[in-house]
Formats: structure tokens, C-alpha cells, sequence
């Protein structure tokens, strides 16, 4: 009589005792490439909950985090029209035109390595104008901050300061400094896009944020791989124990 399996299988098959020493080296791959497999999903797996990442039913219950990207505001007016420069890797320049508000701002974008320029948005007005250069990739754009309120009293709020701020440095204020402050900023983020209102002045002013690429996980990856081949190569190295015939010189 044969007395089935008792409780519920998991963790790797034992080796036959009574199998050829090739049959236990296979078997011992077959397992070694599971518990591979099984690394690597876990890894994966830790990585997208650390990059933000959800399940199909969590992205459709969250617009905000659609893959990955959170977006913030816009902070603002509702003058003018709305413009989005869309998702990018990050952020290599930005050219502010102000005065006593934000005339117009447009931003130099990462796509693959290469920089890609977006469409001014706001007017033609302003007596000043910054370029802002960042050292991309080693420096990113990290926070946004500023000020908005009507230029006229009875008016839909513009955007009247701006500042950024960078993993390394800190840029403005730039316009004046006058009606409701916004700011934001998240531990590991970098801002990967902008959107927002404009018309003759820069009216609101919104984010998308990612967060920062690291190598981290690719590394763990190919330490845990390693070691695993290093493992296995012992285990199943040949041996005249398991039946199979030594060669003497």
C-alpha cells in the first residue's frame, strides 16, 4: 500500500539517494534554476513596490500613480489655457522669463540621453530672464516652490515666484514673492515633467515626479546570482560517490 503525501508540499524536492550521481547533478539544476527563478521574481517584485509601482487594480483606483508617476497640483490661477510638456527622465534646463510675476517659463527635458525642448508657455512680456543649468544626470531637479496671487485686484491668480531646488543646489527666487506659497518636496523623488495654465502670464504650475533611478537593485540581482552559481557549482561538482568512475593518472 502507498500512504499519500501528508501536509502541504513546498520548499525543494529532496534527491533521490538511490539515482545515478548524473540524475542527482540534473536534479540539483532543475532545483537551482527554481530557487533562481524565485529569487529574481522576489527581487522584482521589491523593486516595483519601491519604484512606486502597483497592480492593474491599484492603477485603476489611482490615476495619480499611473506608472509610477505622481503628479502634483496645479498650484495657480485658472486663466489661460492648459499645457502638459508630458513624462521625461528628468530635467536639464530651465529658462525663466519674469518681473513682477512669471512671464513665461520652458524647460530642456531628458528623453534616452538626449535633450529635448518643450514649447514656451506663457507671454511675451518680463524685463528678466535665468537660464538653469543642471549637471544632469549626477544633478536632478528634486523641489519646486513659489508664490501666487491676481496682478490686479478682482483677477484669477498668476504665478508670482518661483525657486528650485536641485539634489545639489538651490535656484531663485525668481519674480516677487507676494500671495499664497506653495511648496513640495519627497525623500527620493526627482520631477520628470511639468504642466499647468498659461496666457500672457504663467497662470498655474504642476509637477509629475518619479522616483530616482538607482542601480541598486540590478546589483542585488547579480550578487544573489553569483553566489547561488557559486553554490551550485559545488554541489554538483563530480565525485566518485555518487557512483560515477575515478580516474587515476
Amino acid at each position: 500500500m502507498v500512504f499519500g503525501v501528508h501536509g502541504l508540499p513546498s520548499g525543494l524536492p529532496l534527491l533521490p539517494t538511490s539515482s545515478s550521481g548524473q540524475e542527482r547533478r540534473q536534479t540539483a539544476d532543475t532545483c537551482f534554476l527554481a530557487l533562481v527563478a524565485v529569487v529574481v521574481l522576489t527581487l522584482v517584485s521589491d523593486y516595483c513596490r519601491a519604484f512606486g509601482f502597483e497592480s492593474g487594480k491599484d492603477r485603476a483606483s489611482e490615476k495619480s500613480k499611473s506608472n509610477g508617476i505622481i503628479l502634483l497640483g496645479p498650484w495657480g490661477g485658472n486663466g489661460g489655457i492648459s499645457w502638459d510638456d508630458g513624462t521625461y527622465h528628468g530635467v536639464r534646463e530651465i529658462i525663466v522669463v519674469y518681473g513682477r510675476c512669471i512671464d513665461s517659463i520652458q524647460m530642456v527635458y531628458d528623453k534616452n540621453g538626449k535633450p529635448v525642448s518643450a514649447e514656451k508657455h506663457g507671454g511675451v512680456g518680463g524685463n528678466q530672464i535665468t537660464e538653469i543649468k543642471l549637471q544632469y544626470p549626477e544633478e536632478f531637479l528634486v523641489s519646486v516652490s513659489g508664490h501666487y496671487s491676481p496682478m490686479v485686484h478682482g483677477c484669477s491668480p498668476v504665478i508670482r515666484s518661483l525657486a528650485f531646488k536641485s539634489n545639489k543646489r538651490t535656484f531663485g527666487p525668481f519674480g516677487v514673492e507676494e500671495g499664497t506659497p506653495f511648496t513640495f518636496s519627497m525623500d527620493g523623488g526627482i520631477i520628470v515633467g511639468f504642466n499647468g495654465r498659461c496666457g500672457w502670464y504663467l497662470d498655474a504650475i504642476g509637477f509629475r515626479l518619479s522616483r530616482v533611478q538607482t542601480t541598486k537593485f540590478f546589483q542585488r540581482v547579480q550578487k544573489s546570482l553569483r553566489k547561488l552559481t557559486g553554490t551550485a557549482a559545488k554541489s554538483s561538482a563530480p565525485s566518485s560517490k555518487d557512483g560515477e568512475n575515478k580516474v587515476h593518472t
